[in-house]
């Protein structure tokens, strides 16, 4: 229990760099993927499945909702 703990933990950092990384206009020229890459996630899978849980949405999701706002 205590590695999916520390797993959670870092995980959530990292989709809250994410979200950081989505707000700056220079980092614009990557890929939803690229900036996951940059925040430490090595698979697409781990990345959605990471912010799928923690967000309860896709990051496709989660990007169209807040351009909106």
């Amino acid at each position: 229990a205590t590695k999916d703990n520390f797993y959670h933990y870092i995980n959530s950092y990292r989709i809250r760099f994410f979200k950081q990384l989505l707000e700056e206009k220079q980092k614009n020229h990557l890929t939803l993927f690229g900036l996951a890459q940059e925040c430490g996630f090595k698979t697409k899978s781990t990345f959605y499945t990471a912010f799928k849980k923690a967000e309860d949405c896709t990051p496709n999701e989660w990007l169209q909702k807040n351009k909106s706002e």
